[in-house]
C-alpha cells in the first residue's frame, strides 16, 4: 500500500507543472482569441 501511495504523490508532483503550463497556454489563447 505504501508503495502505491508513495507513487501517486511522485505522479502528482510531476503533474503539477504540466498542469500549470496547460492552465498558461489556456490563458494566452484565450487571451489572444478576444483581443
Amino acid at each position: 500500500m505504501n508503495n502505491i501511495q508513495a507513487l501517486s504523490v511522485c505522479l502528482d508532483v510531476r503533474l503539477i507543472p504540466i498542469a500549470l503550463h496547460i492552465g498558461l497556454t489556456l490563458l494566452d489563447v484565450m487571451t489572444y482569441a478576444s483581443e
